[in-house]
């Protein structure tokens, strides 16, 4: 949480480079992350058993990454991937699982009628979603640096809750 830095905490860095205790010390943080990115992460999944085809889930991270503090489709991440939805789903699931993403239920709160809902992906920390997002020459600046915001308003959100037991 920004409070245990104080005066050491620097929004810009947290918002391009994470909350990572090891991206916040690195001399080099992008090179860190990407490391992390291709080590830790995909050799965890790896090792977990969880997928056997680590190509298709890299591709598959990378899209997820364009869905980050936006609305989950599914099947646009698995367009993306040349996937069935059948595959990505049981992926999202693992991120969850090992903590690396949660989606975040659209409310439902005084529904007039039903309307269909989907809920929002978000990637644990906005330095490896930077990190595993692809950027192009239509990229939006703006764009990105509101997902990482948002990203960084749940996580304190979820630190906060987490470390106050409020459940």
């Amino acid at each position: 949480m920004a409070s245990e830095l104080g005066n050491a905490f620097d929004l810009s860095r947290a918002l391009r480079f994470g909350c990572q205790p090891e991206a916040g010390t690195a001399s080099d943080p992008a090179a860190f992350l990407r490391s992390h990115l291709t080590t830790d992460l995909r050799e965890e999944v790896q090792q977990e058993g969880l997928t056997r085809n680590l190509g298709s889930f890299s591709r598959f991270l990378e899209a997820a990454s364009f869905s980050q503090a936006t609305v989950l489709n599914l099947s646009e991440v698995a367009r993306e991937c040349s996937m069935e939805c059948e595959v990505v789903e049981p992926w999202i699931i693992i991120l969850e699982d090992l903590l690396l993403a949660i989606r975040l239920p659209a409310s439902h709160r005084r529904a007039k009628r039903d309307v269909v809902t989907h809920p929002k992906l978000f990637l644990f920390d906005t330095g490896v979603n930077q990190a595993v997002r692809p950027r192009g020459p239509l990229d939006a600046p703006d764009g990105i640096a509101g997902a990482a915001a948002e990203t960084r308003v749940i996580a304190h959100l979820r630190a906060a809750n987490d470390s106050g037991n409020v459940g």
